[in-house]
């Protein structure tokens, strides 16, 4: 019974995927959506295939990009299958799609995290996190992230900006901020004056800081 079942479900997906290629532009999208999101469905559900189901997925969000299932869907299909470079790529494309800054912003730090931890590109992580800064210029988290990043990096120049940037927003503990900025500029940026001025400040505001 189990194998006339999937084999009825084989048939009625066939004739799905055939409607939908004969008819390539033809359909109302709603009637093109239906079909492609029922083929992706029954593929994934009933035959288990979800290498099937994926050109579907791809079809209802060309169709609807604000399809939070088909993008779902697509996300762990790929993350399945570890096709790291499409994800990266449909990360991409829904964001450019979205009008929403908060949605766009957390689809850059998902990618951003893939890019960090999974296919260790630092560099695509860091483009990542300063578009987020572009589109929310307070995003604590992306600060911090970045933070890391340009010290793995050696990015001297872009750290002291950052820095600055989260002593002007008190964004975390600033006598410590004051320290690190005050010996990047000395040190790594040969910039005595500038690192004096808020090594003082830190003795100014901190009597009892030792490492200025």
């Amino acid at each position: 019974m189990y194998a006339n079942r999937t084999q009825r479900t084989q048939q009625f997906v066939q004739a799905l995927e055939q409607t939908l290629t004969s008819n390539e532009g033809a359909l109302l999208p709603n009637v093109e959506m239906d079909l492609a999101e029922r083929a992706a469905t029954l593929s994934e559900e009933m035959l288990g295939d979800i290498d099937r189901a994926l050109p579907y997925w791809e079809r209802v969000l060309l169709r609807d990009p604000q399809s939070e299932r088909a993008f779902t869907r697509l996300k762990q299909i790929l993350t399945t299958r570890e096709r790291w470079g499409e994800l990266q790529a449909l990360y991409e494309r829904v964001v450019e799609l979205s009008d929403d800054v908060s949605r766009k912003c957390d689809l850059l730090s998902e990618a951003a995290l893939v890019a960090e931890e999974i296919t260790q590109e630092l560099p695509r992580a860091v483009g990542f996190y300063e578009r987020i800064l572009s589109l929310e210029p307070a995003h604590e988290d992306a600060m911090l992230a970045l933070d890391k990043l340009y010290q793995q990096t050696q990015d001297h120049d872009k750290l002291a900006k950052l820095l600055q940037k989260r002593i002007e927003g008190s964004v975390g503990e600033l006598v410590p901020l004051k320290v690190r900025l005050g010996k990047l500029l000395f040190g790594e940026l040969a910039d005595p004056k500038s690192a004096l001025s808020f090594l003082e400040e830190v003795l100014t505001e901190d009597t009892s800081e030792r490492e200025a």
